[in-house]
C-alpha cells in the first residue's frame, strides 16, 4: 500500500501541473498555505543552516508530523534525532525521551492505518535505529536525574 495521501495528491496535481516549474515542496507549501513551513521556511531548508538550535528543531519536528498527517509522506528521523541530540545537551532527559517516544509511536500508528509491516521503510533505517538505542540510554539518564 501507498505511503501518500492519494486524495491529497490527487487533488494536488488536478490543480496544479508538473510541468508548472514548481518542486513538489512548493506545490504542497502552496496547497496547505504555508501551514507545514517553519519561520517561513521548508524543514529540508533548514536542516544544516539550524541543525543547533533546538528551538527550531523542535518545530521542525511538529512540522514534519503535521506534513505525515497531511500528505501521508514519512516524517523524516533527522529532526527527532536532532532535537533529542541538542536536548540531551541540554541536560533535558525528559524532552528527550518525549520527542524519541513520540516519534516513534506516530510512525508505528501511521504504519498501522497504512497497512505496512513493522521494520519496514523508515523503521529500517540507520537514523530510526539510532533513535531506538537512544531511547534507552535517555530513559536510563533521566531515572538518575529524578
Amino acid at each position: 500500500m501507498s505511503d501518500f495521501n492519494n486524495d491529497f495528491f490527487e487533488d494536488l496535481l488536478a490543480t496544479e501541473s508538473l510541468d508548472s516549474g514548481k518542486t513538489i515542496g512548493e506545490l504542497i507549501n502552496e496547497k496547505t498555505n504555508g501551514q507545514l513551513l517553519v519561520s517561513g521556511q521548508a524543514t529540508y531548508e533548514l536542516a544544516e543552516t539550524h541543525k543547533h538550535d533546538f528551538e527550531i528543531m523542535k518545530k521542525c519536528c511538529l512540522a514534519e508530523l503535521e506534513n505525515m498527517k497531511i500528505t501521508g509522506l514519512i516524517a523524516a528521523p533527522y529532526y527527532f534525532e536532532r532535537a533529542a541530540i541538542l536536548a540531551r545537551k541540554e541536560r533535558d532527559y525528559a524532552f528527550e525521551v518525549e520527542i524519541i517516544e513520540t516519534y516513534i509511536n506516530e510512525i508505528a500508528t501511521f504504519y498501522k492505518a497504512k497497512s505496512i509491516r513493522i521494520g519496514e521503510g523508515v523503521m529500517a533505517g540507520p537514523t530510526y535505529k539510532a533513535l531506538e538505542k537512544r531511547l534507552v540510554k535517555a530513559k536510563q539518564l533521566l531515572m538518575k536525574s529524578l
